[in-house]
């Protein structure tokens, strides 16, 4: 679940449903190759451009590129992870994707053996997903961000702690330091999503400190070197879910601990606000910021064992208000053609 008012997408059992104003209607697109079971990864560019990869191998990665809003598609198999070659077995644990304009985006594979020592490619095009170029990053990112056509951030580390970025294309990486006291080796990062302009972006990380937990907004800058700086804590706060409007307005949804919808937005001043939660019937573990009012929550199903990158939307929630009512999208309307 993904994007903005004037490209939003969706995952469900029944497959890819696009919107393109901003969540109120959807209809079916079919990426070539695409089957909800696998990992996947979706993102979505203005009101037309759709990326979708998805795969079960490592070496049998499916690129799905439509430039008509799902209308039509072209597709490549990409064979992210060469060094593999004679070993069928290595299994796909995670994938992400992440473009900044038509032309220019990043890729990421994290692969293993029945799940074990997963390792990792990340990749670089700069045709539109025609063709890619390995990266020299080893390691296996859960997540990817690209902040510009050659400046990217990746979340790696068995228990997702750990944040690299490059500047340069993808020929060197550099850690990055996270700010504030509860950046620990117990830390895990719950979401990494581009926020106000094409050069920045907002990391909301969660820190489980046993019985507290904090949520901080932070910004990373596309300069060379790519810098981090703390922006807004939130709060106790455990975010199921969380993202960044285009202001960098963060959304956070929370159900811990009291079993009940917590929705809270955070802007980059600290200002923390929660929001009402009328209409939300369950717990969501999802949240998107299509713009700075308009938001999407989902409850979310996991398909496939694995990391990352294969749950479908089991229920879908809208707010066009700033979270002050939300209405509950069927299913079956999220689906149709």
């Amino acid at each position: 679940m993904g994007g903005t008012t004037a490209l939003a997408w969706v995952v469900t059992s029944s497959g890819v449903s696009v919107s393109q104003d901003g969540g109120a209607s959807w209809r079916s697109v079919a990426p070539p190759g695409f089957v909800p079971s696998t990992k996947y990864a979706v993102d979505a560019l203005g009101g037309s451009n759709l990326i979708v990869t998805s795969g079960s191998q490592a070496s049998a990665l499916v690129v799905a590129r439509s430039t008509d809003a799902g209308a039509t598609w072209t597709s490549e198999v990409v064979d992210a992870t060469p060094k593999l070659a004679g070993t069928p077995d290595a299994v796909l644990d995670s994938v992400d994707v992440s473009f900044v304009d038509p032309d220019h985006g990043f890729l990421s594979v994290t692969y293993g053996y029945a799940h074990m020592n997963p390792q990792g490619a990340t990749l670089t095009t700069t045709d539109g997903a025609t063709t890619w170029s390995a990266t020299s990053l080893e390691d296996g990112p859960s997540q990817l961000l690209a902040l510009s056509a050659t400046s990217a951030v990746v979340v790696i580390g068995p228990a997702a702690t750990e944040l690299e970025a490059t500047s340069d294309s993808g020929n060197t990486w550099a850690p990055l330091a996270i700010p504030g006291d509860q950046a620990t080796a117990s830390s895990s990062i719950a979401s990494l999503r581009l926020g106000g302009s094409n050069d920045h972006a907002e990391v909301v990380v969660g820190y489980d400190g046993g019985n507290a937990a904090h949520t901080l907004v932070d910004a990373i800058t596309a300069s060379t070197p790519p810098t981090v700086r703390q922006l807004a804590d939130a709060g106790s706060v455990t975010p199921n879910a969380a993202d960044i409007s285009p202001a960098g307005v963060a959304v956070i949804a929370s159900g811990a601990p009291s079993h009940t919808p917590d929705v809270r937005t955070v802007d980059s001043t600290g200002s923390v606000t929660p929001i009402a939660t009328t209409g939300i019937d369950n717990l969501p573990d999802r949240v998107v910021a299509l713009s700075d009012d308009t938001f999407l929550a989902s409850l979310t199903e996991q398909l496939c064992p694995g990391r990352t990158n294969c749950h479908t939307v089991a229920q879908l929630w809208r707010s066009a208000g700033g979270g002050r009512t939300w209405q509950t999208i069927p299913i079956a309307a999220s689906t149709s053609s």
